[in-house]
């Protein structure tokens, strides 16, 4: 019964969004087919949100005093890291989506509010890559991020990382805070309460824990499509959307389906690359046969 209300769920929002983009499809700068790049769109934004992570990493938020050089040098490494930061480009775009083009051309009012619920979701975003790094006992040494490299142990290594991790975490409460929202400070808190309870779910499971595919989508919607969409439904709450909108929860189910989409294409990448890494031990196995 929970797992088919789950579904039910699951069928309503993307009902939600799919009405949603039909209804975009109706307008008529959609008529002209043009392919438009997102990156393009928003690469002034995302100028500014590295500059501002970076000096979030390099200095406390509120004081002149400087973090300490290994959290630093662990942070880092992470942002500076070659996957595309998209996530919070999602949130910015949806923030312009929302007031449509102005006059002088210039971002909306709230674009500064959505500014910072960017830079929240790629801050959240990065404290779990980096929590995600530390090494198991089994786990080669080689995997490991720059606190491994620098202690040369995987013990230290392991300690600064989840310190990293969580110094991440207390810069994205701090920028909450600024906001002085508390719809937005409780869906955000949520949001990483979600993160941290899917990442217990996928690697501290319970024995009796369901399995499948329905139970596999509803751990990435915790862990990986959550953050997306909370970060989607407080761009449209700072734009002046009531939280129980059409357009809010529009703006939450697009973020999820965008967010669980990601992540199962980046899982299929994943094993698809171990199972070509298995072929491959298991040719050098096996002697070619002879004729």
């Amino acid at each position: 019964r929970v797992r088919a209300e789950a579904c039910s769920r699951r069928r309503a929002r993307h009902s939600v969004a799919s009405a949603t983009a039909i209804s975009a499809l109706d307008t008529p700068s959609s008529e002209a087919g043009l392919a438009v790049d997102p990156f393009a769109l928003t690469r002034q934004d995302m100028r500014r949100l590295k500059q501002k992570i970076k000096v979030v990493i390099d200095k406390k938020l509120g004081s002149g005093d400087k973090a300490h050089p290994v959290l630093k040098s662990s942070s880092r490494e992470f942002f500076e890291r070659s996957e595309k930061t998209w996530r919070p480009m999602v949130a910015l775009l949806l923030s312009k989506a929302f007031a449509g083009e102005t006059e002088d051309g210039a971002d909306p009012e709230h674009h500064d509010d959505a500014m910072v619920i960017a830079e929240i979701i790629e801050i959240m975003h990065t404290s779990t890559v980096i929590h995600d790094t530390v090494l198991e006992d089994y786990e080669a040494f080689e995997k490991g991020n720059m606190a491994h490299r620098i202690y040369s142990s995987s013990i230290a290594g392991n300690k600064v990382s989840i310190l990293a991790g969580d110094f991440l975490l207390s810069r994205a409460s701090v920028l909450l805070s600024t906001l002085r929202n508390t719809d937005v400070v409780e869906i955000m808190a949520g949001a990483l309460e979600a993160i941290m309870k899917g990442q217990m779910q996928l690697h501290r499971p319970v024995d009796d824990a369901p399995v499948g595919m329905d139970a596999y989508v509803t751990n990435l919607e915790t862990r990986s499509g959550n953050l997306l969409a909370s970060g989607c439904l407080c761009a449209a709450l700072v734009a002046g959307y009531d939280r129980d909108s059409a357009v809010a929860q529009a703006a939450f189910a697009y973020g999820m389906n965008l967010g669980v989409a990601y992540q199962i294409v980046k899982d299929l990448q994943i094993t698809e690359r171990n199972y070509e890494k298995l072929f491959n031990k298991m040719q050098l196995a096996v002697p070619p046969a002879t004729a």
